[in-house]
């Protein structure tokens, strides 16, 4: 028995330019909010991917591809799919120059990527299926880039398929799957496949690891559901309930060994030495799933917990015991539920979904000193179609987000605009002021304009005042 972890064109005109710069110099003093006060703007720029033919004899064949994985260097990992009759899954990379790299697979029909690895590996799950029998090895396994790349295979099965639920560039990852005698498994930077066990424990599941292969999960004791953090060298610890009893259980692991959760239905954090606070009043029916930070370090906005809380219809964000905000969604109306957080790389960035009525899932992104906005609603050169369907893959440490969007579910990397910058190249300049009076006016509902700077839904004087400020 397993549970689940958690219940992520220019424009070019240079007569604008000089005919505006009058009416911009008169008005520029009319802005006078803060920059750093406008809701967030993110410029997506698509994953470049190999040419893959599903059936080599057909030029038509190109398979989609999806983004799996973001490094903190920029790296995508990505798997280019066909199906199961018609090619499987092929894994590649492509670095942030665009450069494409594919990787080794092996003999396996599918070979997904789920993370990267030290040394330019990846961390790869394949899939063998005879087409007659159907009887399927899963294999959880190490991977290099071509042309003398090489698999190695950490562990197998024909019983069911193994899932990765945490993976750090460290090279530390954790899952479950009947790869593990125990279910739960956890992988060594050197490439080590080993069991997580626990003592006089069944049904145990792995569900984050930190940087320095700390483990955390749950697992049954004595018929009751405990959270689980294993150590470095694998011993494994029960941590304490809020209550005798009570169940628990334990999503994420903080760099300095926190670890956070929900006991007895409420969102709780376990300090280094075990103890336990919780996060949240009693009735909040809350569990915190994602930690960003680090207590222990300089690091000036400190630790951040992030989880879901109102029966998983809102967010908060948490900086220790009693000291939590509600994040929204801003608007109750809209009946978002099942909210979960997909990642937060940092303690003022954390990306998450949630699902409508319709069971449509919906992005959300969370900013510090911002509200809880719709992502897909905050990207600036996209088209509508595209739009409607964005899905939420990861983020890096430096605040890159990861998504798969438009009805083939393309990646596409996210970075957040500067203000008065339009196109992510980091400067602020006359392409900027073109694009900026080329769009001036209401922007059509339910999209953010490149140029609405503030986000009032309006690209006017206010944004013109901003974007001088910033020329540059």
């Amino acid at each position: 028995m397993s549970l689940p972890c958690h219940t992520i064109e220019r424009f070019a005109s240079s007569g604008a330019v000089s005919s505006a710069a009058a009416i911009a110099l008169a008005i520029s003093s009319m802005w006078t909010a803060t920059a750093n006060a406008a809701p967030p703007r993110f410029f997506a720029r698509p994953v470049e991917g190999v040419v893959h033919l599903c059936q080599p004899t057909n030029p038509a064949s190109v398979a989609p591809f999806h983004g799996v994985a973001i490094a903190n260097d920029g790296r995508v990992a990505c798997v280019a799919q066909c199906g199961s009759t018609t090619g499987g899954a092929r894994p590649f990379v492509v670095a942030p120059t665009g450069e494409v790299v594919a990787y080794a697979f092996g003999t396996f029909t599918f070979a997904t990527p789920a993370g990267f690895r030290p040394n330019n590996e990846l961390l790869l799950l394949g899939d063998w299926c005879p087409p007659v029998t159907g009887a399927c090895t899963t294999v959880v396994a190490t991977t290099t880039a071509l042309p003398s790349g090489s698999v190695h295979v950490l562990a197998s099965s024909d019983v069911t398929t193994s899932i990765v639920n945490d993976a750090e560039e460290t090279g530390w990852a954790v899952g479950w799957g009947e790869t593990s005698v125990t279910g739960a498994w956890r992988v060594r930077p050197d490439g080590t496949f080993e069991s997580l066990a626990l003592a006089g424990g069944g049904g145990i599941d792995a569900c984050a690891v930190s940087r320095t292969g700390v483990a955390v999960g749950s697992a049954y004791v004595a018929g009751a559901l405990q959270a689980v953090r294993w150590n470095a060298t694998g011993v494994g610890t029960v941590l304490p309930p809020l209550k005798a009893g009570l169940p628990t259980q334990a999503f994420a692991v903080g760099l300095d060994g926190t670890v956070a959760g929900v006991s007895g239905g409420r969102a709780v954090w376990w300090f280094a030495n075990g103890t336990i606070t919780p996060l949240l009043p009693a009735a909040s029916q809350s569990e915190a799933t994602a930690i960003a930070g680090n207590s222990m370090t300089g690091n000036p906005l400190g630790i951040a917990i992030f989880g879901t809380h109102a029966n998983k219809t809102r967010l908060f964000r948490a900086n220790g015991p009693s000291s939590w905000v509600d994040l929204g969604p801003v608007d109750a109306s809209a009946q978002f539920a099942n909210f979960e957080v997909v990642a937060a790389p940092q303690p003022d960035l954390m990306l998450a979904h949630a699902l409508t009525p319709l069971y449509q899932r919906v992005p959300f992104v969370w900013t510090l000193g911002d509200a809880l906005r719709r992502l897909d609603r905050s990207i600036v050169n996209l088209n509508v179609s595209t739009l409607a369907s964005v899905e939420v893959v990861a983020a890096n440490a430096s605040g890159t987000i990861l998504v798969n969007a438009g009805a083939s579910l393309a990646p596409y990397t996210l970075v957040r605009l500067e203000p008065g910058d339009t196109d992510g190249d980091g400067l602020v300049s006359g392409t900027d002021l073109a694009r900026l009076l080329a769009t001036w006016g209401a922007v059509p509902a339910g999209t953010r304009g490149a140029a609405d700077f503030d986000g009032d839904g309006e690209v006017n004087a206010t944004d013109l005042g901003i974007l001088l400020a910033q020329w540059g």
